[in-house]
């Protein structure tokens, strides 16, 4: 398991970061859905909407000689907007520590959408005490691509 050194909010001058880690882990798990935007635009929502409109947390590890973001949750008030890590760090425990923070902040309830081709984050979540509550056909979603919503219902 990968030692985090910090979860802390995300700012402005994470934006790029978090962008990056956005399109590395879109690219890398859902390779055969295009993205609605193109990378310039990305990179312009997150460094500014996502940071500003949710509560986004960064969660960052020792890298060595340095620290390095390795992934970040975007909170809304109901809803988890954004769950992503660099690819390399799945499977390291660093997702689950920020799905628990986003429950730990989010205490009456979250839900969520994954597309369903993403099978890892359906699993995922599923495992974490997630439901499926609604499937479509995508038709509501930029990239048209069939989803899957899923609530947890607080503790």
């Amino acid at each position: 398991m990968t030692t985090i050194v910090e979860l802390r909010h995300a700012t402005r001058d994470d934006g790029a970061t978090v962008a990056a880690i956005y399109l590395e882990s879109f690219t890398a798990t859902l390779p055969n859905i295009t993205l609605a935007h193109n990378d310039d635009d990305v990179r312009e929502h997150f460094s500014t909407t996502v940071i500003d409109d949710n509560e986004t947390w960064v969660a960052v590890i020792d890298a060595g000689t340095t620290r390095e973001t390795v992934g970040f949750v975007a909170i809304g008030a109901t809803r988890i907007d954004h769950l992503y890590l660099r690819p390399a760090s799945t499977g390291s425990g660093i997702g689950r520590r920020l799905l628990a923070l986003a429950k730990y902040r989010r205490p009456n309830g979250l839900d969520l959408w994954a597309f369903q081709a993403n099978t890892g984050a359906r699993r995922f979540y599923e495992r974490n005490g997630f439901t499926a509550v609604e499937e479509t056909d995508g038709s509501g979603n930029e990239e048209h691509e069939p989803d899957i919503r899923y609530a947890w219902p607080g503790r």
